[in-house]
């Protein structure tokens, strides 16, 4: 009685995990809204056409190359000389910041190339190869507390929703190529809501429908106007301008006396 018993709950514990397996491997989405992190989730459908197939192209193909010439090149991210910039500027160079930068250096040198490969491909500013840097310190396997994961941050919705699988079995959030470039569709999508950079990067972080309403309410597209005037979240406020700040202080890393102090790869990336 006892085995029968036990293989019972045995059987039980394999059906629910294949069956849990099954339902996370399911790219359907059921609607439209924003998660904790603030990113969209979208049908797969909900993207923009051009953008959806050639996504889906590199996706089912992992070893597969989308020509720079099926994009058309973005504008750059213009550098802003803001007192914000300059104050996470001095934070990341000379403050308490300095630490993360340089233990993150190492990883950023290590995933720069293959980055900017896929950011040169889908015509994006080449800048955005630091974002990581702001979402995760280039950790592959990074996982914040509201289910967050991979290098770029993508909630479990918002990946399927860009081509990614995320079950018990695989979560492709962690696939350093798959996921940069779900993340480079996903932040043209956004450039092409906002046609700003600013607002953009401010929305892979608050998500969309949120900068959204703080444009309509300020009646401004200006991010700093709208940050100064308090139409965004803490969070959101500032990661433009550290993501603005990062960047300085990274192009111009060895004039900023930093010293390489991180490893290559960790073994927690």
């Amino acid at each position: 009685m006892k085995n029968t018993f036990k293989c019972q709950c045995t059987l039980l514990f394999i059906l629910f995990f294949l069956v849990f397996g099954l339902y996370g491997c399911s790219d359907v989405v059921s609607s439209m809204w924003v998660g904790s992190n603030g990113q969209r989730s979208a049908r797969l459908d909900d993207i923009d056409p051009q953008s959806r197939l050639l996504l889906e192209g590199a996706l089912n193909n992992r070893d597969g190359i989308v020509s720079g010439d099926s994009f058309s090149k973005l504008p750059e991210i213009p550098k802003v000389d803001a007192p914000e910039v300059s104050r996470f500027f001095d934070f990341y160079s000379s403050g308490p910041g300095r630490t993360l930068i340089e233990e993150g250096m190492g990883r950023r040198e290590f995933y720069a190339p293959q980055l900017s490969k896929i950011m040169l491909e889908y015509g994006l500013p080449r800048e955005l190869v630091n974002l990581p840097f702001l979402e995760s310190r280039y950790l592959t396997k990074a996982r914040s507390p509201s289910g967050a994961v991979g290098m770029w941050q993508f909630m479990r919705d918002t990946a399927r929703s860009y081509g990614l699988t995320v079950s018990f079995f695989s979560d492709e959030r962690t696939d350093v190529e798959r996921a940069s470039r779900a993340a480079a569709v996903h932040l043209r999508d956004l450039y092409d809501t906002f046609e700003d950079w600013n607002l953009a990067l401010a929305a892979y972080n608050g998500g969309i429908g949120r900068v959204q309403d703080a444009v309509k309410n300020a009646g401004t597209r200006d991010f700093f106007e709208l940050a100064r005037g308090g139409y965004l979240p803490k969070e959101t406020r500032e990661y433009v301008p550290k993501f603005l700040a990062i960047t300085k202080v990274v192009e111009g890393f060895n004039a900023n006396g930093l010293a390489l102090n991180g490893p290559i790869v960790g073994k927690s990336s």
